[in-house]
């Protein structure tokens, strides 16, 4: 089975989505947004959100269904746990990552020719991070044993800070070990823009800044 998933450049979104499909060991063709004429890309989404997942005759571009559906939908490997408490616990992780973090990169990116509010946003962000250090140090994944939805969200997250300049180093302790076994994995590794897995996505991203 193929499905089609309908991307923009930069997009957390997208690339999270990219990571669930690539751990489901999806076959995918993956198309840029920007690439696409107007008409076309006003019937794939009438709204103009984005990522749009396509299968046979069925799309969704439910933002925060989106992952849910893939996971659901394509059962093999799960990315939620089995417990229902453990479950309970990494969705309710997807809300606080979607409402507290994601909003932060849009800042970042708005304010990205403003020095002074970037190094706020910048220190307080950090520290945010720093006071969950825990998250990323109790287990190998992100609150979780296994790989589960919450890293791909973080996995995205993180690639995208990383291309506005926010890099994760040896001074957030225990988040960039856990950056590094992420970033090990072939799901994140083969998430990059033009789908060829031999590329870098970060790379990738610092090109076409």
């Amino acid at each position: 089975m193929k499905v089609t998933l309908y991307t923009t450049k930069y997009c957390p979104y997208s690339l999270r989505a990219r990571i669930a499909l690539a751990e489901k060991k999806m076959s995918m063709d993956v198309v840029e947004a920007g690439d696409l004429a107007p008409e076309k890309l006003k019937k794939i989404s009438p709204n103009g959100i984005f990522p749009v997942l396509k299968e046979k005759d069925y799309s969704i571009n439910n933002r925060k269904a989106l992952l849910i559906y893939i996971d659901e939908r394509f059962p093999a490997p799960g990315l939620l746990p089995s417990l229902v408490n453990e479950r309970i616990k990494i969705r309710l992780s997807l809300e606080k990552i979607d409402n507290e973090w994601y909003p932060v990169l849009d800042q970042i990116r708005k304010n990205k020719t403003d020095h002074e509010k970037l190094a706020v946003l910048f220190k307080d962000l950090k520290e945010s991070f720093l006071t969950i250090e825990k998250a990323f140090s109790e287990f190998d994944y992100f609150i979780s044993s296994s790989f589960t939805l919450a890293d791909c969200y973080v996995a995205a997250l993180i690639i995208c800070l990383e291309a506005e300049g926010f890099v994760i180093d040896e001074t957030f302790g225990a988040m960039h070990d856990y950056k590094k076994r992420v970033f090990a994995r072939d799901s994140v590794k083969k998430a990059n823009l033009k789908g060829n897995a031999n590329e870098s996505l970060l790379k990738t991203l610092r090109a076409h800044r």
